[in-house]
């Protein structure tokens, strides 16, 4: 019997299997087995076959193919020997000061490539690839073979929404390996590009004379699980998506618990979980995130910004200016800490202690400047227009709001586009933003809120109630705590209704939301505005158990709110108390600056009888510009 003839093997080489992993996004060998299993119908994960590639043992070319073919490459680039069949060669030991190749991987990446090369130049020969002669098949060792240099730095990118991981990696002596990383959103890095490579330089410096450690692969998941968690947390007051970002903020933290994205993406998630649940314990732990973030690295942008909106959530808006003011002078500011200082702009706006000097104007610039470097962000525009809306005519705002939904429709651009729309009078097409709004987002409180709106301001007092029902059936109980408006307005709803009892309940609850409220340290002309409506209507409704004297505890001069900055719908509620308190003077001027601003607000049931004695015009400056068409109608 003849004797079989034994073939060799194929080894492969264990540093391109790992840079192999790392572009597939495979993070262990157990995953690889896993993921080989899943392709080929295994029973069970081949674990073995694994481990003898990764340890460099002679595998058969259909072993290596089976590798090669989940990692999506071919099995030459996995095999020690290069494509022209040269076996590898030891490194030689440099004798003179390192030459440096820099490669960009992709395109978002060369930006950055330049301005490290720029950098690096003081200290070391380098060149840049021409992208026209790279190949991306090619890795480091193949273009340190290629090309006469010590030394290749290759850059890549990974995008995750308006975020993007940087990575650079260094091959030197026979070992390519993750180095150096920046996650950000791309405004941002663009801003910072000098600052990141001047950074990036010092970390490959001190790596070619052997002082600084790579990155492991459970660091760089760390840093792609933070990113992921902003992205969840761009849908805005998603509960599924808070909570997800949550989980993977904490993941990251687990496997990174240095890192300082990790801490401030959790506190980022907490913040936005806070009005729905247990505000105070939330706030608590984002801050003790904050404090531990900022101790490592004071200057981190995203925990700064995270710290501005925190603070403005405690109530301390004027803190938050003082802290983050300075920062904001800067030209590599990037856009989320603009955009969160502008809202603490705002907030102290309409606070009665303000230490700040035009924070209106300080608000509007601030979210300009953010949409000015980031123009093709939707949020930027939105809360650009949300200052508009609500320091000024409601009209300025519409170019802001149409902005954002040319970015990216989202449900409360089209309920504030909407609301454009009843400020105008124009209530049908207002109704078809609020649609919109619903179709988009069918599980949210927002559209029937604003549908009942609509129907209120129709008379339409059952269908009214219908939808601010449904609005706050989306909630559980403790997160409508958090809505005082919807029952105010339900409360308005039932009582022209002649639903009493359905009305003083929910009165009585807008007041259980406010005093909740205030106990969280939020409070302004609008909310005592708020509680004493919902406290009068109770005393009308039912006088022998809500005495009309609890009032003066509440406002003991409710003409005094007029000098507040109250919104239009706010001027319009304090010009009907005022009317029935027997101020026609006050409840005139009132009235005067609601419509002013809102000419749609004259449609407002409670105030026919006020517009009986006295029907005040809206100005001219106003009536130019509802005789505008809107590019949107």
């Amino acid at each position: 019997m003849p004797k079989k003839t034994r073939k060799r093997g194929i080894r492969a080489s264990r540093e391109r299997l790992e840079m192999a992993l790392l572009k597939a996004g495979i993070r262990t060998q157990a995953a690889l087995a896993e993921r080989m299993a899943e392709a080929e119908g295994l029973s069970s994960p081949p674990k073995d076959t694994v481990n003898r590639v990764f340890r460099e043992e002679p595998v058969s070319p259909a072993t290596l193919a089976r590798i090669a073919r989940i990692l999506g490459i071919e099995v030459k680039h996995l095999c020690r020997e290069t494509s022209a069949g040269t076996h590898s060669r030891p490194e030689r030991t440099p004798t003179r000061q390192d030459s440096l190749l820099l490669v960009a991987r992709d395109q978002d990446s060369l930006a950055f490539a330049e301005a490290l090369r720029k950098d690096l130049t003081a200290s070391r020969q380098t060149v840049i690839l021409d992208p026209a002669l790279r190949r991306d098949d090619e890795w480091g060792i193949d273009l340190a073979r290629r090309h006469p240099v010590d030394a290749v730095v290759s850059v890549r990118s990974r995008n995750f929404g308006r975020y993007r991981s940087l990575q650079v990696f260094l091959y030197h002596r026979g070992r390519e390996s993750l180095l150096w990383s920046d996650e950000e959103n791309r405004a941002t890095q663009a801003q910072r590009a000098q600052l990141l490579a001047g950074d990036c330089t010092a970390t490959l410096l001190q790596a070619l004379e052997g002082k600084s450690q790579a990155l492991g692969s459970e660091q760089l998941e760390a840093r792609e699980k933070c990113l992921l968690a902003r992205q969840r947390l761009e849908q805005y007051q998603n509960e599924s998506e808070v909570t997800q970002a949550q989980q993977l903020a904490r993941s990251a933290l687990r496997l990174e618990p240095e890192l300082t994205l990790a801490r401030s993406v959790l506190a980022e998630a907490l913040l936005d979980d806070s009005w729905r649940s247990d505000t105070r314990s939330l706030l608590d732990e984002a801050e003790r995130l904050l404090d531990e973030a900022l101790k490592r690295e004071p200057d981190h942008p995203h925990a700064l910004s995270i710290r501005v909106r925190l603070l403005c959530a405690r109530g301390r808006s004027s803190d938050a200016i003082d802290q983050a003011r300075p920062l904001a002078e800067s030209d590599e500011t990037g856009p989320d800490l603009l955009i969160a200082l502008a809202q603490a702009y705002l907030e102290d706006s309409q606070s009665e202690n303000s230490r700040q000097q035009n924070p209106v104007d300080q608000a509007r610039g601030l979210a300009s400047r953010a949409t000015e470097i980031e123009p093709d962000y939707w949020r930027h525009h939105l809360e650009l227009g949300n200052i508009l809306f609500l320091t000024g005519n409601p009209l300025d705002a519409q170019p802001a709001y149409e902005a954002s939904i040319a970015c990216r429709p989202t449900e409360v651009a089209l309920i504030n586009l909407g609301m454009i729309r009843v400020c105008m009078g124009r209530l049908e097409k207002a109704r078809e933003h609020f649609e919109q709004a619903r179709s988009l987002r069918p599980d949210s409180y927002l559209g029937h809120e604003y549908l009942g709106t609509i129907h209120f301001l129709q008379r339409r007092y059952g269908e009214a109630i219908r939808h601010y029902r449904k609005a706050i059936a989306c909630f559980t109980e403790s997160d409508a705590l958090s809505i005082h408006q919807i029952w105010s307005n339900l409360g308005d709803a039932c009582r022209l209704e002649g639903e009493k009892e359905a009305a003083v309940e929910a009165y009585l609850k807008t007041i259980e939301v406010i005093h909740h409220d205030r106990l969280q340290g939020l409070d302004n002309p609008g909310y005592r505005l708020a509680h004493y409506h919902a406290w009068f209507c109770l005393s009308q409704l039912d006088p022998a158990r809500y005495e009309v004297d609890r009032l003066e505890a509440i406002c003991n001069d409710l003409s005094s709110l007029l000098g507040q900055p109250l919104n239009p719908g706010g001027l319009a509620r304090l010009s009907w108390l005022l009317y029935r308190q027997g101020d026609q003077e006050n409840s005139h001027k009132a009235l005067e600056a609601a419509v002013a601003i809102c000419p749609g607000l004259s449609q407002h049931p409670d105030l026919s009888a006020v517009l009986q004695v006295s029907r005040p015009e809206p100005s001219t400056a106003a009536e130019e510009r509802l005789s505008l068409p809107s590019a949107s109608t």
